[in-house]
This record gives C-alpha cells, structure tokens and sequence, in this order.
C-alpha cells in the first residue's frame, strides 16, 4: 500500500432471506450489508416482482426507517444502511410496503455473513419461490434469470 493511501475493506456480503408474510413468496438475494435502505427498497421491489410502491419502510429493534410523515414516527432512510438494522446472522426486521390495494409486510432476515469477490457482482437473486399477488407483479412464477436481469439493470449507472 502507497504511503499516505488508506483502503477501507468492503463491507461483508450477506445472503438477505426476504418473505412475504401473508404466503409462500420468498426471495434469497445476496448482497452489500454496506446498502443504503432506499436502494435495498429498489432492490427488494425488483426480486419480489413488486411493480412500484406508494409507501414504504424498514422496521428494526421498534424503528421505523424511511420517508419521515405525519402519520408515523420514521427516521430518514437515507444515510441508514442494511449493516446497521441487520448487523448479524439470526437477526430480523420488517420491510413494509404500502400499494392501493394493500399493505405487504415482509420478514428480512441474513442467513449468511460473507467475505466480498472482487469477480462477483452483487446484487444477486439465488433462490426464492412464489409470486407476489396477481396484479401487483411484473410477471406469474419464479424465474430467477428475470429477477437477476431486472438487478442487473438495477446496477447501470443512469
């Protein structure tokens, strides 16, 4: 390392098991613990097949994080990254979106911690089953090439 530079390590991966609560619809999407909770919203709506939401907002340890209103308490998203409402493996929280025809709450939980691959881009669909209901998704079933496509576009720099 050249005098005077500093590498600051990667933040560690995680494997982000993510469940819709009211079914069997699921995701296992691996990813930077280092994202910031508005761009893991994006991510999230992506690999569920969710088309957009009205609302939404990360729960952790009784805090609620996104767009502050005045209808609940939430602190800003903004600067909040997944490291820090799931800093291990066996922890949860919720992530909740609010659409016209509902809200959808969905349990997020790390299975795994990893070491980043520079070779490797993230973020990246490796499982899941299920689709969110009718009418409020991108397509019918599982098709884990549509999903790694959709964040694949996700990572273009616009």
């Amino acid at each position: 390392m050249r005098k005077g530079s500093s590498k600051h390590p990667s933040p560690p991966i995680v494997e982000l098991r993510v469940e819709l609560q009211t079914d069997q619809t699921w995701r296992v999407v691996r990813l930077s613990s280092g994202i910031t909770l508005p761009r893991l919203h994006r991510v999230l709506l992506a690999s569920l097949g969710w088309f957009t939401a009205d609302d939404w907002w990360f729960e952790a340890a009784q805090v609620r994080y996104g767009e502050p209103n005045e209808l609940d308490e939430r602190r800003y998203a903004s600067t909040v990254r997944l490291r820090h409402i799931l800093p291990d493996t066996g922890t949860e929280a919720s992530y909740v979106i609010r659409l016209e025809r509902g809200e959808w709450t969905h349990r997020l939980t790390i299975d795994r911690l990893l070491t980043p691959n520079p070779d490797l881009r993230y973020p990246v669909c490796l499982s899941g089953s299920g689709t969110v209901p009718t009418g409020n998704a991108r397509a019918s079933g599982f098709d884990v090439r549509v999903i790694n496509a959709e964040l694949e576009r996700l990572r273009r720099p616009k």
